[in-house]
């Protein structure tokens, strides 16, 4: 991904390509010296992308999967990104305010628009809880930045305005109908 290469297994696999727009958006809303905290981390492409990118970033990720946190610890120590990882449920192991978070949100696609089926059986309220955990943890001037699909475009606005946050940047990145948000606190 922009240069870089990333290991990981078949569970973790993370499409490369459709992240650098992402990760190049997250790097205009970080503040120097700015700590990022990515939630659902998987191997760790985009916060380690803008760790090696960004060395003044202080990145922290987060993942419930054992293999995918192993695998971002490799990556890191491999591409000599100073970076912390920790096998938690969204934010839940962050401690202090954030400046950035990044979610790379899951979905399945088919379930209409409806907020509720964005994220797949069970996964809104994964989803909810890691975005009401942001509120707590993100700065005053902070936002998210989130990578998702399309298709589900107004299901993802329903759920913000929901959870009170506000969109500050939507955009389409590829032909494959893959979208990058920035959101923030809409009480910031």
């Amino acid at each position: 991904m922009g240069g870089l290469e990333f290991t990981y297994e078949e569970d973790t696999y993370c499409p490369w390509d459709r992240f650098l727009p992402v990760a190049a958006t997250a790097a205009r809303y970080l503040p120097q010296g700015g700590k990022v905290a990515d939630i659902g981390c998987g191997v760790g492409s985009l916060g380690l992308w803008l760790g090696f990118h960004r060395p003044d970033a202080r990145i922290f990720g987060f993942d419930i999967s054992e293999t995918a946190v192993r695998l971002s610890i490799s990556n890191a120590q491999r591409l000599g990104v100073k970076a912390h990882y920790a096998v938690a449920d969204g934010l839940g192991a962050c401690k202090g305010p954030i400046d950035l978070a990044l979610a790379n949100l899951p979905y399945e696609a088919g379930e209409g628009d409806d907020p509720r089926y964005v994220a797949g059986i069970g996964g809104y309220e994964v989803v909810c809880r890691a975005f009401l955990q942001a509120r707590y943890c993100l700065s005053p001037k902070g936002h998210i930045v989130a990578y998702s699909d399309t298709a589900h475009a107004v299901g993802w606005m329903k759920m913000w305005r929901l959870l009170r946050f506000e969109p500050v940047e939507y955009r389409q990145t590829d032909e494959s109908g893959s979208t990058v948000w920035v959101v923030k606190d809409a009480a910031s």
